[in-house]
């Protein structure tokens, strides 16, 4: 099996970068995963074209930043002693204008359904 190329340090990323830069990754409305809604690692990303005026690795960066709150560690590392962590994406649902009707006695039964989230964890070495 082949290994994925392993993404840019992030620490040399934002070494590398200017307040330009920073403030178009942190002024920019990207979420963890791609406008498909995938979640991909560096090794296929650096492959798609970034979203106009940006290079791959400021693309990759501003993914980083958006995952980072989602990071959930495991108790367990790697050999080379790297910690593993998994990051729960969420699918968001659209919110639309306009009304939802249904017939008497339903809503009543319905607002006793308990809501549920859709995540999918995904597995990273750190």
């Amino acid at each position: 099996m082949k290994l994925p190329l392993s993404p840019p340090a992030l620490g040399t990323l934002l070494t590398n970068a200017d307040g330009n830069k920073f403030a178009m990754i942190f002024s920019s409305n990207l979420g963890p995963t791609d406008a498909e809604g995938r979640y991909l690692h560096w090794d296929k990303l650096r492959h798609m074209q970034p979203p106009e005026g940006w290079t791959s690795e400021d693309y990759w960066m501003a993914l980083k930043f958006a995952r980072r709150h989602l990071y959930k560690k495991l108790p367990f590392t790697s050999k080379s002693g790297a910690e593993f962590q998994f990051c729960t994406t969420v699918v968001f649902i659209g919110i639309c204008t306009g009304s939802i009707k249904m017939p008497p006695g339903v809503s009543e039964w319905t607002s006793r359904l308990p809501i549920r989230i859709l995540a999918t964890p995904i597995l990273l070495a750190h």
